[in-house]
């Protein structure tokens, strides 16, 4: 018999495949532990999920389906820092991913493990955003590692909030969420408004898309955009608190698209008329003055103002005619003479019955406020 030590030694078994199932072993049990239903993919199709997991809730299959990329190497857990490094090729990835990208590392000694929302993180646009919400993983200076910290722990107390936190994301992230910005119901729309809201102090994406739909939105669905939208200017009167704080970097690349058409100059206004009638309108607080912080980020909003004025007299809509002139001689270097001005090219807002009365205010006080 040949001596089996003249065949050369044989091949080891990599300690990280040890880890790497291990790891996966330990997710799937706790998903399924929770009634999850859960496809391993084959090792061979890895490259960048290890399983694909469809959420239940209440026993019942929500369609919505989350891929969960497993770590288990030492590496990546040293004490009290835990790091996924990251490259372009992850970020890419996750970025382009048809379902969220959920991380799990797994401690292999001590069987810990934690997550975090890698698809959340790579929608976060690093060159524009240091905004860092809960779950969404922390950069570090260099943005080379993803960092997972105790409060991210995944384990069966922290389960069910993982998994209603990852159903938010999927749903307001998601383009059927965006696309009830332009759904008949208004309700609806509503929700869209929110989600872009939700969305937006991550992924600018959300309030672009929110600022282009407005001239499509109307009833309370309008009213929630601009409120919303107001957000993102230096409105005087908003208790700034981190519920409703809006990352500086965010605003500076919506902020510029706050440019106003002659004809949306009059539909805002017109709007805020027929919405503020049951109070709340013109005054601090209120919609109007959430609608004037819009407006006046347009460094060329008065070209717009007085053509909206005869576009809301064509409408027949005196009360947004006067609103106009207001507004066209709070802009004005002198503000009489711009009153007197716009009502010789439009005389028709003269009829207003308080159109009298703001030329008097503006020849007392010099201005009249918009709000």
């Amino acid at each position: 018999m040949e001596d089996e030590s003249s065949q050369g030694p044989r091949k080891r078994l990599r300690v990280g495949h040890v880890s790497e199932r291990g790891g996966i072993n330990a997710v799937r049990t706790l998903l399924e532990a929770h009634g999850m239903v859960v496809d391993e993919i084959d090792g061979r199709s890895d490259y960048g999920r290890d399983l694909n997991v469809d959420i239940v809730e209440k026993g019942e299959l929500t369609g919505i389906v989350i891929g969960i990329q497993v770590k288990g190497d030492r590496r990546f857990v040293r004490d009290d820092v835990w790091e996924l490094p990251v490259t372009a090729k992850d970020r890419r990835f996750w970025a382009e991913s048809s379902v969220p990208i959920v991380g799990i590392l797994w401690d292999p000694v001590t069987h810990e493990m934690r997550w975090t929302n890698l698809s959340a993180y790579v929608g976060t646009d690093r060159t524009i955003s240091t905004w860092s919400s809960k779950n969404s993983g922390t950069a570090n200076a260099d943005d080379a590692v993803v960092r997972f910290t105790t409060a991210d722990r995944f384990e069966d107390d922290t389960l069910p909030g993982m998994v209603e936190q990852m159903l938010a994301y999927v749903r307001q992230s998601s383009a059927g969420a965006f696309l009830g910005l332009f759904d008949p119901d208004d309700e609806r729309r509503c929700s869209a408004v929110f989600d872009c809201w939700t969305l937006g102090r991550t992924d600018v994406r959300a309030f672009l898309l929110l600022r282009r739909a407005l001239p499509a939105l109307e009833g309370e669905s309008l009213r929630q955009a601009i409120v919303t939208l107001s957000h993102l200017t230096p409105h005087p009167d908003i208790f700034w608190h981190a519920g409703n704080w809006v990352p500086p970097e965010i605003e500076k690349l919506v902020q510029p698209t706050f440019r106003w058409s002659a004809q949306e100059v009059c539909d805002l206004v017109s709007a805020v008329e027929q919405l503020a009638e049951d109070g709340g309108g013109w005054e601090r607080g209120g919609l109007g003055q959430c609608l004037w912080s819009l407006l006046i980020e347009d460094p060329d909003l008065r070209s717009s103002v007085l053509p909206a004025l005869g576009l809301a007299l064509e409408a027949g809509d005196l009360d947004a005619a006067f609103r106009l002139l207001v507004i066209h001689q709070s802009l004005a270097k002198d503000p009489l003479v711009a009153a007197r001005e716009a009502l010789a090219l439009h005389p028709g807002v003269a009829g207003h019955f308080y159109t009298d009365e703001l030329l008097r205010q503006i020849a007392e006080f010099g201005f009249v406020n918009v709000y």
